[in-house]
């Protein structure tokens, strides 16, 4: 890797006595020794300026010198070509270590961001590398506006900026700059292998450089930095494209699955947000991904009960290739899928084949009701999120095994109204008759050893049928009938009485998920 005499001189933060014929690049500097030296061009010579001019001029030989000598008639243009003077009082060696020092550091920065990459630690690892050499604000965004990564050291007074990284992403009144500014069509409209200058200051008090990527010619994603710290040089270009150069990795490796999916990320997240101004905005976006809008659908959340030491990533990239036609991402931490239902055999067969990947893992399923449009899926995904939740409390208050398991919402649903219904005003339900029966016959059980709740709870279920209830509880359908008795005897009341059963089944729901 080499680098530039502009980035060399702006690192020394030195003068020059001679102006620059150039911009040579080097691969390291060496102190020039006569005949032993690289006369190959690729080495920066660091001399004495007597010993510089004594040398034959070579096309492609520079020399950086000291100044050892009073200046006189032998200094000419043709003498000192390709000899660069530094305006500073130094020995020799001082100028050698300070040159060394420069490739040093860029070098051993180089070599930080290559490793970072083998190591697969990610774009923001990338950009915690580059804060002390280059020094200036740098974001990386995907094409949706979303903050993928950000310098968290440098500090910046920019508003947009500071916008973005307190949202996370650009908030509507910045995508209305950005509009207003045509700075999306330029997005679309640049050329990848380029950067982008823009010293308007329209959207910033700063000078900024962009990277686009991109994709199938369309834009996927930006590098953007803000010049805030350090001025928008040539050496800044420099260390700015030595950075993306390296960043690009991340955006080539995956494609087109990194891509597209980072987008797919963003657009659920805003539907399961609800920050998606309209549903007619929401269907051109699903269209702009090829994601079919109307349907069929089913939605999955994998949640993990030890989320910290989940290698989510490979996770999400392992469904995606094996679960057919799902549409598969992070989502909190969580892995969320999106299944189009076609038969009920269908949904079945995959359940069993996402449930011989998981077996194992210390996660669960919640698994939302059927929904036929991606407008709704803030509900589907509540959906999952509440099945999730009721189901591991009812496992628990059972101590049953943990084990990996679907929680179908709709076995949930009960549980997650009467439990929403509590928390909306605990106080109100203390002493209503669901609460306050189920408390008395839980005493009496407790005073007596009884079994009236299961009895209760499995004649409900059962359809009022005691020989089904028996069956269900190992008990003789006359205990069953014995315990409704007691319960009606309790409470007063005749389980004939719809309402009565109601309010009873609602009472023991609440139970099952502690809220009794």
């Amino acid at each position: 890797m080499k680098i530039s005499l502009d980035l060399i001189m702006e690192e020394l933060k030195f003068n020059l006595e001679t102006p620059r014929h150039g911009n040579p690049s080097f691969s390291g500097a060496e102190l020039y020794t006569l005949g032993i030296s690289d006369a190959s061009g690729k080495m920066l010579l660091v001399s004495k300026l007597s010993e510089s001019l004594l040398v034959p001029k070579t096309p492609g030989i520079y020399f950086l010198c000291i100044r050892d000598r009073r200046q006189d008639d032998a200094e000419t243009d043709e003498s000192l070509q390709n000899i660069y003077i530094v305006n500073k009082n130094l020995n020799l060696n001082e100028l050698f270590i300070a040159v060394q020092r420069v490739f040093i550091r860029v070098q051993n920065w180089i070599a930080q961001m290559q490793e970072s990459i083998l190591n697969n630690l990610g774009l923001q690892a990338l950009l915690n590398l580059c804060e002390p050499i280059i020094g200036n604000h740098i974001t990386i965004l995907d094409a949706s506006f979303n903050l993928l990564a950000y310098t968290k050291n440098v500090f910046t007074d920019d508003a947009v900026q500071t916008m973005l990284v307190e949202n996370g992403y650009h908030p509507e009144e910045t995508l209305q700059k950005l509009q207003k500014y045509r700075r999306i069509e330029e997005y679309e409209n640049a050329d990848e292998r380029d950067l982008i200058i823009s010293q308007d200051r329209l959207l910033s008090p700063y000078d900024t450089v962009k990277k686009v990527y991109k994709y199938n010619n369309t834009f996927s994603a930006i590098v953007v930095m803000i010049c805030c710290n350090r001025e928008c040089s040539g050496a800044m270009l420099e260390l700015f494209t030595l950075l993306v150069a390296h960043i690009k990795y991340y955006f080539d490796k995956e494609q087109p699955f990194f891509r597209k999916s980072r987008q797919i990320e963003s657009f659920f997240m805003e539907l399961i947000g609800r920050t998606i101004s309209s549903e007619q905005e929401a269907k051109k976006r699903a269209a702009a991904l090829r994601i079919p809008f109307e349907g069929r659908f089913e939605l999955n959340l994998i949640v993990y009960n030890d989320i910290l030491n989940v290698p989510a990533d490979r996770l999400v990239q392992d469904l995606s290739r094996r679960m057919d036609k799902a549409v598969v991402i992070l989502y909190s931490r969580n892995i969320m899928m999106l299944y189009p239902i076609e038969t009920r055999d269908d949904a079945e067969a995959r359940r069993a084949r996402l449930l011989s990947m998981l077996t194992g893992l210390n996660c669960n399923c919640g698994v939302s009701n059927p929904f036929e449009s991606l407008w709704d899926m803030a509900s589907a995904y509540e959906q999952a999120h509440s099945a999730v939740i009721m189901g591991e409390r009812l496992r628990l208050s059972r101590q049953e095994a943990n084990r990996f398991r679907f929680y179908l919402y709709e076995d949930y649903y009960l549980h997650h109204l009467v439990s929403n219904t509590i928390d909306s005003a605990s106080g109100v339900f203390t002493n209503a008759f669901a609460f306050r029966s189920i408390k008395k016959l839980k005493l009496y059980e407790e005073k007596h050893s009884a079994k009236l709740l299961d009895s209760l709870s499995a004649y409900l279920q059962c359809g009022r049928s005691a020989t089904e209830a028996g069956t269900l509880l190992h008990m003789h359908r006359n205990t069953i009938l014995y315990h409704i008795k007691k319960v009606e005897e309790l409470l007063n009341v005749s389980i004939d009485d719809l309402e009565i059963r109601l309010k009873l089944q609602i009472g023991l729901k609440a139970l099952e998920i502690d809220r009794i």
